[in-house]
C-alpha cells in the first residue's frame, strides 16, 4: 500500500531521490512552492533564432536542442568575416562615441565624403587635395610636387620625331640615336658656314640636265685620262674640245726627235711638214704632273731643252687647218762614261 499525503506539512525538503512526483496536475492551482506542469521554467524551449538548426528543421529523433549547444572558448575563424554569414569581431568595432571625436574618427555625409569642417585649414604643409594628376612625356621624370627633369639622354642624340610614338599613334618628340633623315636637313646657304668642312658623302652630287636640276658638286674626271681642254657638260659628262672642221684639212702630225745633250739637257727639234704652222707643246714630268701648262706656243721649226727622262706632248696649229693629233716623246736618260 502507497500511503497518500493529504494535507500534509513539509517541515524539510522534498527529496524524492531521482523520482517524478506524479499528477502534480490534480492539484489546481498548485500549492506554493510547486510548480504546474505549464510553467515554462520546466522546459528547455525557448526562442529560435531564424535560420538554426533545431530538432524541428531536421529530424524529430534528432534530439537537437538549443540548451545542447555550448559555446565556449575562441570562436572559429572562419565564423568571422564580412559575408552575410559570418560575425564581425568585436574588437575591430568603432563605437559611435568616437565619432568626430578627438583620437576617434571621422564622420562622413550623405555623399560620403568627409564633411569639410573636419579637415585642416590651408596652409604650408596643411590642408587637403581632392585629386591631384601631373603626366609628364616619357623624356622626363616627374618626383615631389610639380618637380619635373630630363631623363638622362643618350650621348650624341638628337631631339625630334620620327615616326609615331605612344599611345593611339600619337606623333611625340624623344631622343633618338638613328640618322638625321635627309629629309629633316633644312637647306642652308654655303655663306652660313664659316669654318669646317663637310664629308663628300654628305653633299649631292651634279646630275645630269633637265627638269629640277639640282645644284652640286662637280665631278672629278680622274687623272692620267682624257686632255687637259677637255670640258664638263651639261649631261655631267666631260668631253674633249672637238676643233675638227669637216671642210678643213688635218695637220700632219708633228716630229719630235732628239738632236744633242748639252750638259745634262737634251735638245730636242720639234718640227711639221706644214711650213707656216705653229707647234704647241707642254713637258711632263716621269710622275706625269704638267711642268709647263698650257701649252707652250713655238715657231715650226724649233728647239726646245727638256731634262733626261721628261716626256713632250705636242701639236701642230695653223689658220685654216684642223689641229694635228697630239704626239708624245719621251726624253731618254743620258749615257755617262
Amino acid at each position: 500500500m502507497i500511503p497518500l499525503l493529504d494535507n500534509a506539512v513539509l517541515a524539510s525538503d522534498l527529496d524524492v531521490n531521482n523520482f517524478y512526483i506524479r499528477n502534480p496536475g490534480m492539484l489546481v492551482p498548485a500549492p506554493p512552492g510547486i510548480l504546474d506542469t505549464t510553467d515554462p521554467r520546466l522546459s528547455d524551449q525557448r526562442n529560435v533564432p531564424a535560420g538554426s538548426v533545431t530538432d524541428d528543421s531536421v529530424s524529430a529523433t534528432a534530439a537537437i536542442q538549443q540548451s545542447k549547444l555550448l559555446f565556449n572558448g575562441a570562436i572559429p575563424p572562419a565564423w568571422l568575416g564580412t559575408g552575410n554569414n559570418q560575425a564581425a569581431r568585436g574588437d575591430l568595432a568603432e563605437r559611435v562615441a568616437g565619432k568626430n571625436a578627438n583620437g576617434g574618427y571621422a564622420g562622413l555625409d550623405s555623399n560620403g565624403q568627409v564633411l569639410a569642417s573636419k579637415l585642416p585649414a590651408l596652409g604650408p604643409g596643411a590642408g587637403t587635395v581632392t585629386d591631384l594628376k601631373l603626366q609628364m612625356p616619357p623624356d622626363f621624370s616627374v618626383s615631389g610636387l610639380f618637380t619635373v627633369a630630363w631623363q638622362n639622354a643618350p650621348n650624341n642624340s638628337w631631339f625630334g620625331v620620327n615616326g609615331p610614338v605612344g599611345l593611339g599613334g600619337t606623333l611625340l618628340p624623344t631622343f633618338k640615336t638613328t640618322p638625321v633623315p635627309a629629309n629633316l636637313v633644312p637647306s642652308l646657304s654655303a655663306t652660313k658656314f664659316t669654318t669646317g668642312s663637310f664629308g663628300v658623302d654628305k653633299l649631292p652630287l651634279m646630275a645630269g640636265m633637265g627638269v629640277g636640276h639640282a645644284k652640286g658638286l662637280v665631278t672629278d674626271p680622274g687623272q692620267g685620262e682624257g686632255n687637259v681642254t677637255d670640258y664638263l657638260g651639261r649631261d655631267a659628262k666631260w668631253r674633249s674640245v672637238n676643233r675638227n672642221i669637216a671642210y678643213q684639212p688635218t695637220l700632219p702630225t708633228p716630229s719630235i726627235a732628239f738632236a744633242a745633250w748639252d750638259e745634262d739637257l737634251a735638245s730636242i727639234r720639234l718640227s711639221d711638214a706644214v711650213k707656216g704652222c705653229l707647234i704647241f707643246y707642254h713637258i711632263e714630268s716621269m710622275a706625269g704632273s704638267p711642268i709647263l701648262t698650257p701649252y707652250a706656243e713655238v715657231k715650226n721649226p724649233s728647239t726646245i731643252s727638256v731634262a733626261q727622262n721628261f716626256t713632250i706632248l705636242a701639236y701642230a696649229a695653223k689658220a685654216g687647218w684642223n689641229n694635228s693629233e697630239i704626239i708624245s716623246f719621251t726624253v731618254p736618260v743620258k749615257e755617262t762614261t
